[in-house]
């Protein structure tokens, strides 16, 4: 099973909160359980030591509006068509 992840932030780094340790968390207990994950983050708040959890990582590109995001998502999501998707926090980019 294929799983998106999609978080702003993910890992245990300064200046990181609640919903990266959460992602972090969700993403080892799911990795350990035989899923397939593909995380879709920022790269600046991507603690890219927790790579290997990954089957793949996609970084949102930067300085695009809330919408541009959501229609970028969409296309992302299409390609990559994951059975499951995890949304640790919502920003309005899904529409």
């Amino acid at each position: 099973m294929r799983v998106a992840i999609i978080v702003h932030e993910f890992g245990k780094t300064n200046g990181h909160g609640g919903i990266a340790t959460y992602a972090m968390n969700r993403t080892k207990k799911l990795v350990s359980q035989g899923f397939d994950l593909i995380l879709i983050c920022f790269e600046s708040s991507f603690e890219k030591s927790q790579a290997h959890l990954f089957k793949e990582v996609c970084f949102i590109p930067r300085g695009l509006t809330s919408l541009e995001i959501a229609r970028w998502l969409t296309g992302k999501l299409e390609d990559i068509s994951p059975d499951f998707l995890e949304i640790t926090d919502y920003q309005g980019w899904l529409c």
